[in-house]
This record gives structure tokens, sequence and C-alpha cells, in this order.
């Protein structure tokens, strides 16, 4: 039997913030192959601006996925619990 590895994508920039049709951000929810796939915005090149994040939860919110933000800026997780965010 062969065993299918795990997929795990990153991205930088585009999608949700300059895209208003969405396309990025389904094509790239389609590229994984779990039911509801973990999506994590880190806002660190707008300094976790709050308006940034908003603006991600609501594009993702409507999707079909598990939407997470990971501020640094303002980061409230010391390093075990951050390990934990960002583990499996």
């Amino acid at each position: 039997m062969a065993v299918i590895p795990e997929r795990r994508l990153a991205l930088l920039g585009g999608g949700f913030s300059t895209d208003d049709d969405g396309l990025l951000d389904d094509w790239v929810l389609e590229q994984v192959r779990a039911s509801r796939p973990k999506v994590c915005f880190v806002p660190t090149a707008s300094g976790d601006a709050s308006a940034y994040v908003e603006q991600f939860l609501t594009a993702y919110q409507a999707r079909s996925c598990e939407s997470s933000v990971l501020q640094l800026f303002r980061r409230d997780l010391d390093d075990n619990d951050l390990r934990s965010f960002l583990g499996p």
C-alpha cells in the first residue's frame, strides 16, 4: 500500500488581500487533500495590522477550512505554545 505524504503549502502575498474574486484562495484550498484544511495567516508584513487580520478572517469564514492567525508582533504564546500551534 502506497503512503501518500502529507502536503503543506506556503504562500506569500496575493490572494484575499489583492484579489476581489478569491480565485487564488480557492485554488490553494483545492490543492490540499484534507476535507477541512488548516489555513494560518501570519500578518508580520503589516505589523499584525488589525484591519488586515479582519480582512483575512472575513475572506476565509465562508470557506471550508479551519482558519487561524499567528500574530508575532502581538505574540501572546510562549515558545511551547508556539510549537504546539505550528505542529501537525
